[in-house]
């Protein structure tokens, strides 16, 4: 008999770790969607095995990452329509607790309104440690507020990777800002409006106003809290400097500066580097 972690989250959707050939013949018996959400090379199965018998989609998300908003919102969209047909969802990324778990979750999000909190708290008594990374809970954030938004208005915005990249930056801030206990919001309020700053020239005056008007709203359900006293971004030629200057534990800060830092890097695909002061 074959043993394989399916972690239910209602009745018709599930996330779990890969699969591999032994537990093929179980999931095409009692499951009707596959969706794979890792990349091509983590695989340990053929994907030809299981395309004859279930409807196969995969939505490639990197190791330790999180899916990008769009991701999100196809995945939720694609996973609400089968359970809305009666059909069985399995979600599949590699450990079984990240880049799965977030899919479940926004699935949560989309199809019972629950906050990304709420549907984290859900995943999280399915399967202790799910949903692991900071981007991750930041990205279920983001979707949670864009989801007030109709949806041709979703799909314009989603389909602005420098849109989407500046919102789910507001929702990772917003969220670090929230579990480290560190600043107010109006801290990673200002910080994404630099980025829109910085993409001005390629967005459009409309699309804009979308990430501004979603990182309001993103802002507006979270806690204000304090331990910063401030936090700048200055531009250097091609790079940018971070100064943050700190009220708080010295662990807290430099753990918060960091993940900032490394995402911004990324969002400006440039370098950045920081400068940490304390009062």
């Amino acid at each position: 008999m074959v043993v394989f972690d399916v972690f239910p989250v209602d009745e018709y959707v599930a996330f779990s770790p890969m699969l591999d050939r032994a537990v093929l013949p179980y999931i095409t018996k009692e499951f009707d969607v596959v969706i794979a959400a890792v990349e091509t090379h983590e695989l340990a199965y053929d994907p030809s095995l299981l395309q004859s018998r279930v409807e196969y989609i995969h939505i490639p998300i990197p190791d330790f990452a999180w899916p990008s908003l769009w991701q999100l919102y196809r995945a939720a969209k694609i996973t609400l329509s089968a359970a809305k047909e009666g059909k069985r969802v399995l979600i599949h990324c590699f450990g079984g607790k990240g880049r799965s778990a977030t899919l479940a979750a926004g699935y949560l999000v989309y199809r019972y309104g629950f906050s990304a909190r709420r549907a984290v708290e859900v995943v999280r008594s399915i399967r202790r440690g799910a949903i692991e990374a900071v981007g991750q809970l930041g990205v279920l954030r983001s979707f949670e507020a864009a989801l007030v938004l109709d949806e041709l208005t979703l799909r314009n915005l989603y389909g602005n990777e420098a849109a989407g990249e500046a919102l789910r930056l507001g929702g990772q801030l917003a969220e670090a800002l929230k579990n480290s206990n560190l600043g107010a919001m109006w801290i990673a309020h200002s910080l994404v409006f630099k980025i829109v700053d910085r993409f001005r020239s390629t967005l459009t005056s409309q699309n804009t106003e979308f990430v501004e008007d979603i990182v309001l709203k993103v802002f507006d359900i979270l806690d204000v809290s304090h331990g910063i006293a401030s936090i700048d971004l200055d531009r250097k030629d091609d790079s940018y400097n971070l100064i943050v200057v700190c009220t708080s534990f010295i662990e807290y800060c430099e753990s918060f500066v960091y993940n900032i830092a490394k995402t911004l890097s990324k969002i400006l695909r440039t370098s950045i580097e920081t400068e940490i002061l304390y009062e």
